[in-house]
Formats: structure tokens, C-alpha cells, sequence
């Protein structure tokens, strides 16, 4: 798949949130809705966090590093919406500054348990797939915790690209 698709395609899904936000006050976007862990805020850090730990890895003179465990927390952005609105906007302007870029060679580490994790090799291609993947779960939360409050989430807002295209057969109109 070309790395110009898949940039696309990750410029598309940060975008997606953005009539939520604008939508929704700060109070709501704050919320811990029980069971959940984490609110809007803090979900919507953690994927923004996954964009800005790939693109700065990329930005490595020496070697295009990811440590996807390095992330921030307790950011402004938690809690306030425009500056998590002006992120995701930064961060999809920086994604389509790759739009020539070319597949390369990188390491990432991500932990799988309580030890620390080596670095395995990946590809630019893999890991856009990655935090496109990333997100749509993320969103999938984010959209259960507005639901709890009442907020009216679009239909394929946080489902997976693969299920979109299982259901649409399904949900065609049938001709006579």
C-alpha cells in the first residue's frame, strides 16, 4: 500500500474527532465514566502521543528510533480542548509533510509486559498501520464514554475499517 494512502488515511481518522470536540464542553471531554479507566481527555493524549512519538522518531538523524513507551502524561491537553484541538491539527500537518516519503528501515520498542522491551525492526508503512489501528480502538472508548453521557457519536465513528467494509453489504439497500 503507498505510504501516501496510509498518510492519508491517518490525517483522515484525527480529523474524524474533531466535530466531537467541538461539540462537547470541557466538563464532558473531562469526565471518568465508570467502568473506564481514562477519559476523552486522556485517550485522545495517549493516540496524539503515538503520532508524536512516530514522527519525531522519523525526525532522528542517526537512526528513525520509536519508543512508543516514552509518552507524556498529564498534559494540558487532558483537559482542555482546543489545545488538544490544536494538536491533532499540528500533528495531521506534520503527517502530510511525509506525503514523498519514502518506506524506510526503523526500530521501535513497545512494552508487552513488565520487562524493559528491545527494539525490533519495522517499517514507515507498518507503523502508520499501527497508530491508524491504534486510534480506531482509542475511538471506540472514547465513543462508549460519550455514549454514557448522552452524546450522540456518528455511526462509524471508533469502527474498524474491516468492519465498515463486513457490514456494508449488509446494510445496502435492497433493489427490487
Amino acid at each position: 500500500m503507498p505510504i501516501a494512502r496510509l498518510i492519508d488515511a491517518n490525517v483522515r481518522a484525527l480529523q474524524a474527532v474533531e466535530p466531537l470536540l467541538l461539540r462537547i464542553s470541557d466538563a464532558q471531554y473531562c469526565a471518568l465514566i465508570p467502568p473506564y479507566a481514562a477519559n476523552v481527555g486522556q485517550h485522545l493524549r495517549h493516540v496524539a502521543d503515538h503520532y508524536q512519538l512516530l514522527l519525531d522518531g522519523l525526525n532522528d538523524a542517526e537512526a528513525a528510533f520509536i519508543d512508543y513507551d516514552n509518552r507524556q502524561r498529564g498534559e494540558p491537553e487532558e483537559a482542555e480542548r482546543s489545545t488538544m484541538l490544536l494538536r491533532l491539527r499540528q500533528l495531521c500537518h506534520r503527517l502530510q509533510g511525509l506525503a514523498g516519503a519514502a518506506e524506510c528501515a526503523l526500530h521501535v520498542r513497545l512494552a508487552v509486559d513488565a520487562q524493559p522491551a528491545p527494539p525490533v525492526p519495522s517499517t514507515l508503512s507498518r507503523e502508520l498501520l499501527f497508530v491508524h489501528g491504534h486510534t480506531v480502538h482509542h475511538y471506540a472508548l472514547i465513543a462508549a464514554i460519550l455514549k454514557m453521557q448522552h452524546i450522540e457519536v456518528p455511526p462509524a465513528f471508533g469502527i474498524a475499517p474491516s468492519t465498515l467494509q463486513y457490514n456494508e453489504p449488509l446494510c445496502a439497500p435492497v433493489s427490487a
